[in-house]
C-alpha cells in the first residue's frame, strides 16, 4: 500500500514539474523583443527600465499584447510577496 501511494505521489509531482517548464520562445517573439530593444533601450543595457517601458509607442504595445509578450495592465510581476510589518504584541 505505501509502495502505491509513494509511486502515485511521484508520478503527479513528475506531471507538475513537467508543466511548468518555461516555454522557449518563438523566432517572432525573440525577432520582437530584439527590435524593441533596438528602438526603446536608451542605455543600451539589454533591459527596459521604467522609464525606457513609458515611451513605448501604443502601436509597439499592441505588437507586443498580440504576441504574447509582457503581461496586461495591472497584473502583478511573479515572484516573493515583499515582507509584511513587524507586529508588537504589547
Amino acid at each position: 500500500m505505501k509502495m502505491l501511494f509513494l509511486s502515485l505521489f511521484v508520478a503527479a509531482f513528475a506531471a507538475v514539474a513537467q508543466e511548468q517548464k518555461p516555454k522557449p520562445q518563438r523566432p517572432v517573439n525573440k525577432e520582437l523583443r530584439q527590435q524593441l530593444l533596438a528602438k526603446y533601450d536608451a542605455d543600451k543595457n539589454g533591459v527596459l527600465s521604467k522609464e525606457e517601458r513609458e515611451k513605448i509607442s501604443e502601436e509597439d504595445r499592441k505588437k507586443i499584447r498580440e504576441a504574447g509578450l509582457g503581461r496586461p495592465r495591472g497584473d502583478k510581476p511573479p515572484g516573493p510577496k515583499p515582507p509584511r510589518a513587524p507586529h508588537n504584541k504589547d
